[in-house]
């Protein structure tokens, strides 16, 4: 629910079953949380699943400016479709520090989902990233893992059992991928090794 933009709303004090909104005139909208640890706080963050298709752009950037990162939507046929392939970009975002690279989605709940996916990847603590390998399906998970639990405590935003299903295809997606590079990296070695021998 949110509001032309001369409107926003700001919760009133009330119990942790319901929060009170009240209309604030001001510049810009901002929906706030029903999340009872976070009552009576303004905020630009969308809540309840029928509001996932209200996220704007400046939405999006404002949570990532709390990490110091820039969201950049892309586009269809815009410069990154054509120098990656627009399929590189359809229900998949990117993270290169300090860029968010927001995906083409035809479901508003996955690219909000993928986006705090990617600020997870800002939030996995380094000594983790250091204790495995850093592309390692280990950290793909925790990230994800992060994400969807900053999005709850931070933001309100429960995810549907639907959401949580495609992060997991795109988890085993992933780990199939590791795989295969895992198998071609030992598979190169192995032939490295037979040609040093050989020439030897």
């Amino acid at each position: 629910m949110v509001e032309p933009q001369s409107t926003r709303w700001v919760t009133g004090s009330s119990s942790a079953r319901s929060a009170k909104m009240t209309k604030v005139k001001c510049g810009r909208s901002v929906a706030v949380t029903r999340h009872p640890s976070k009552v009576n706080q303004v905020g630009p963050t969308p809540i309840a699943r029928s509001i996932f298709t209200s996220w704007t752009l400046s939405d999006f950037q404002a949570v990532a400016n709390r990490y110091v990162r820039n969201v950049i939507q892309v586009v269809l046929g815009d410069a990154h479709c054509q120098a990656n392939g627009t399929e590189e970009y359809l229900n998949h975002s990117y993270i290169a520090s300090p860029n968010i690279y927001l995906g083409i989605y035809d479901d508003e709940e996955l690219k909000l989902a993928s986006f705090f996916h990617e600020l997870g990847h800002v939030l996995v603590p380094k000594d983790f990233a250091a204790s495995v390998e850093y592309y390692s399906p280990d950290v793909e998970r925790e990230a994800w893992r992060i994400g969807f639990e900053v999005a709850k405590n931070e933001h309100g935003l429960e995810f549907s059992q639907k959401a949580h299903e495609w992060a997991e295809g795109q988890i085993q997606t992933y780990v199939e991928g590791w795989e295969r590079e895992q198998a071609f990296t030992k598979s190169r070695k192995i032939r490295s090794n037979a040609d040093s021998a050989v020439v030897a």
